[in-house]
């Protein structure tokens, strides 16, 4: 057995450093447990930038081969999610929530929504792109 590190720079210059690791995740959904195989994570040792110690990790929701929404998606019926964040310190029984794959959809007031970029407007000439564009810079 051999360990597989990586480092990973972000936009902003923020660097992740650890060993890479591979598991089955088990998440509870509305109709149980469900186990995904084989999901590939970091693990972190080394986070520099806009990590602190209180940090408890992060997970890749873009569309990248490696993000987790794209290895969970065979097994959950596509490539989507959607998350409703309360507030950090609010009363500790209201739990935040997080739906992945087909039909993720969270529901309930005070719930917005956000439309991803697709095109940006030039001198009244739209110019589209794709996310993997930006993957290359």
């Amino acid at each position: 057995m051999f360990a597989v590190r990586y480092h990973y720079e972000y936009g902003d210059g923020s660097v992740t450093r650890g060993i890479l690791a591979k598991e089955t995740i088990a998440l509870e959904s509305t109709s149980g447990s469900v186990a995904l195989k084989n999901i590939v994570f970091g693990c972190g040792h080394n986070n520099t930038g806009v990590f602190n110690q209180d940090d408890m990790g992060l997970i890749g929701l873009g569309g990248g081969p490696i993000s987790f929404i794209s290895q969970m998606a065979p097994s959950l019926g596509g490539k989507m999610f959607s998350y409703c964040l309360v507030p950090f310190h609010t009363d500790p029984s209201v739990e935040s929530k997080m739906s992945f794959g087909k039909g993720s959809e969270v529901l309930g007031d005070g719930v917005v929504t956000s439309n991803f970029l697709i095109g940006i407007d030039l001198e009244r000439k739209v110019v589209s792109f794709k996310a993997t564009d930006w993957s290359k810079h």
